[in-house]
């Protein structure tokens, strides 16, 4: 079995690449001032992608998938 999860979400002070905090020298232009007046607007996303040669019946199939999304829920921060 193996797990994949893209995660597009946080505060853009939060953004860093390659280590370096570069979320924090962000302040202005224009598509960050548009998505930081809409307050109500999600502004992620989070793919994840579950893949295994097991064989499962569909029912067992959903309780995988559900699994992985609770997986996702313990990890966020509150």
């Amino acid at each position: 079995m193996g797990v994949l999860v893209q995660c597009n979400c946080g505060a853009r002070e939060q953004l860093r690449i390659a280590g370096v905090p570069v979320g924090q020298e962000i302040t202005s232009g224009k598509v960050w001032s548009e998505l930081d007046s809409r307050p109500d607007q999600e502004k992620g996303s989070i793919i994840i992608v579950v893949a295994t040669d097991a064989p499962l019946l569909p029912h067992q199939l959903k309780r995988l998938a559900r699994r992985a999304a609770l997986g996702l829920a313990r990890t966020q921060k509150p």
